[in-house]
């Protein structure tokens, strides 16, 4: 996947990201910026940035009972402008 550094997408305007996940991909917390060219470091401090989870493989964790029966709750913490 190689990613378009000089598309900017306009207020109010959205765009839909579909990933193909690996099969060989490890689960786990990962998190996501964008990588526009110039902006990079403002949109970041702006807030700009997420979670991306990635579950359901053979080396899952959730599929332990014990963890299967947790709640999760993610917290991104960020300072900003």
């Amino acid at each position: 996947l190689l990613e378009d550094t000089l598309e900017f997408i306009d207020g109010g305007k959205s765009k839909t990201y579909t990933f193909d996940i690996p099969t060989d991909q490890p689960p786990g917390l990962h998190w996501y910026h964008n990588h526009v060219h110039g902006t990079a470091a403002y949109s970041v401090l702006s807030g700009l940035y997420g979670f991306l989870v990635v579950e359901g493989t053979d080396e899952d964790l959730t599929a332990v009972p014990e963890i299967a029966d947790a709640t999760e709750v993610f917290m991104m913490l960020g300072e900003s402008m």
